[in-house]
């Protein structure tokens, strides 16, 4: 599986490699009012997909994400993925979609 590709918040490249271990990946809005309630509850490591900053508030992202999370902001690895509505998780276990579900 490639790996996740993006920008953070702050603008830097991101990238993730999910080819080992197991990684939890949301796809969540700084705008939907169900990821409000998500943002608070993730957890160090896990890895939160947004669409790119041209549709994003990159503030509001950096605001959102608890410490420990990476924040990957790209539109292209958000339709990549084809999540069904906000907020959409999906665990990937060694490169392997093993739970896809919102």
């Amino acid at each position: 599986m490639e790996p996740l590709e993006g920008s953070g918040p702050d603008g830097a490249p991101v990238s993730v490699d999910l080819s080992s271990g197991t990684h939890t990946v949301w796809f969540l809005t700084s705008s939907c009012p169900p990821c409000g309630d998500v943002w608070p509850r993730l957890l160090p490591g896990d890895v939160a997909v947004t669409p790119s900053a041209a549709t994003e508030n990159r503030r509001k992202v950096a605001a959102l994400a608890p410490p420990g999370v990476t924040v990957v902001m790209s539109s292209p690895t958000w339709l990549r993925f084809r999540p069904g509505p906000a907020p959409w998780k999906v665990v990937v276990r060694d490169g392997v979609v093993v739970d896809l579900g919102g």
